[in-house]
């Protein structure tokens, strides 16, 4: 493989990661994640994974490929056990915006929750805890 196929792929790869990041960040900020998944989805993301202590994601592609996007956002400690009513309960106050996306980070540390995982085939979001036992599961698209 040439230097050049490579350099080429990088800059793929880095214009996909960019673009990732910002869907991510207009979706936080605009809680419209329906244009977020749609986004993903034509960027042939199949699934990814929110790692709620660090704020990085991980972007699963079609081909299996994973793009990691890195967080500048400070550490949150996540409670050892995990609870399945305080996930709800966070879960339902972000999506009825009664909190912001950092309080619904901070709120799920508190839950015992460690990461999140959006499949966009399935359309759910799964909350799991350190220890991977699931906390709670939704579906992406309310009725």
């Amino acid at each position: 493989v040439s230097k050049i196929v490579i350099y080429r792929k990088l800059l793929i790869w880095r214009s996909v990661l960019v673009r990732l990041g910002h869907f991510f960040e207009q979706a936080r900020s605009d809680a419209d994640y329906a244009t977020f998944a749609n986004e993903l989805r034509r960027h042939q993301v199949s699934y990814y994974i929110y790692f709620v202590s660090t704020g990085n994601m991980n972007f699963v592609m079609a081909n299996d490929e994973v793009v990691s996007v890195k967080s500048a956002r400070g550490l949150l400690r996540v409670r050892a056990e995990g609870s399945h009513c305080l996930t709800r309960a966070a879960v339902i106050r972000h999506f009825a915006r009664a909190i912001n996306f950092e309080q619904y980070c901070r709120d799920l540390a508190s839950a015992g929750v460690f990461k999140w995982i959006v499949d966009l085939e399935e359309e759910t979001r799964h909350y799991w805890s350190k220890d991977n036992t699931l906390l709670y599961k939704e579906c992406l698209m309310p009725p």
